[in-house]
């Protein structure tokens, strides 16, 4: 479990730092451990779109297209 939750806080920190050199870079947080982070959250930051483990290929990749059809 700590493992996870420091794979997640990586993450997070990698979007702000991408996020800090360039505001406008569509990023999409998939995760499948998230008790340190939600939706609410993950937009605050800056990201576009966070998302859940498990879910389709299908879902992910509607969202993909429609993050990258609105950058």
């Amino acid at each position: 479990m700590s493992i996870l939750k420091h794979a997640i806080e990586q993450g997070l920190e990698l979007a702000r730092k991408i996020l800090a050199v360039r505001p406008n870079i569509p990023v999409i947080l998939y995760t499948g451990y998230s008790a340190s982070v939600n939706g609410r959250e993950a937009k605050r930051i800056g990201i576009r779109e966070f998302m859940m483990k498990p879910l389709s290929m299908t879902h992910l990749a509607l969202t993909i297209r429609r993050v990258l059809n609105s950058a």
